[in-house]
């Protein structure tokens, strides 16, 4: 009976008998099973469902075994596929290092014991599923480090951008308190100063309330408030403004 969990293997073996061994034996184990008996079989079906374990006999009769389990191992599946590599005739101690050099991760011989068979592939499966917790956390260390940048991007754009609103109200009232200071105003301009001046009070205050948004920013907490704004007053203001800053400026300019 196939377990769900149990993971997919791909067998390639062109010894039809040895071949349904090795299937039955980890098909009863509870794996999914595809089989080939040739190279390029093994490749094509490698594509089309990528199997988590590959047990691949190194004699094949169009590519070799060891050619096989190196475009496994080098081609961009993450985690990478585990291969097993078997033979009843490359059974040196050369054959060996040459297999596992060219991407095999177990190297046996046979015949195998079933049950080395299946503890080998359970073993391989355990590597594979550990890759992919790591390679899931890498990504998510990535996504995270992209967001901590992400959010400074922002604190530094808000930092820049406050920053220079608060030199306009500011502005404001240094030139309104130097016109109280060195000049005699009349009635109407002296009102005028005092609305500026706290119109300008007022305003540099909810920018510095803006400022301590920041430290809401990098805790999650900041909360937007949606309000409707009255278009005209808003422009009005603004160019009350501008207009005071200008008069400001013509003033400064003809006392010195």
């Amino acid at each position: 009976m196939t377990h769900p969990n149990a993971g997919r293997v791909l067998v390639v073996d062109d010894q039809e008998p040895g071949r349904f061994v090795k299937v039955q034996t980890l098909r009863r184990a509870g794996f999914e099973v595809d089989e080939a008996g040739t190279g390029r079989g093994a490749l094509a079906l490698f594509a089309r469902s990528t199997p988590d374990v590959v047990i691949c006999d190194v004699n094949l009769p169009d590519i070799s075994g060891t050619e096989v389990s190196r475009t496994i191992k080098t081609s961009a599946t993450v985690p990478p596929v585990q291969v097993m590599q078997v033979s009843n005739t490359a059974v040196s101690a050369a054959d060996h290092v040459r297999g596992l050099e060219q991407g095999a991760d177990v190297y046996l011989i046979e015949p195998i014991d079933a049950t080395v068979l299946v503890a080998s592939v359970r073993s391989l499966m355990r590597v594979r599923r550990a890759e992919a917790a790591l390679a899931t956390a890498l990504e998510a260390e990535r996504a995270a480090r992209a967001a901590a940048e992400e959010a400074d991007r922002a604190k530094d754009e808000f930092i820049a951008t406050l920053s220079h609103e608060l030199r306009t109200p500011l502005n404001a009232l240094m030139g309104w308190i130097w016109q109280l200071r060195h000049s005699t105003l009349d009635g109407p301009a002296r009102t005028r100063a005092l609305d500026s001046l706290e119109r300008n009070t007022a305003l540099q205050a909810q920018l510095i309330n803006d400022l301590l948004d920041i430290s809401r920013i990098s805790k999650g907490k900041l909360q937007l408030r949606l309000s409707l704004v009255e278009l005209r007053a808003f422009v009005d203001e603004s160019v009350t403004m501008i207009r005071e800053s200008a008069d400001r400026k013509r003033y400064v300019e003809q006392v010195l």
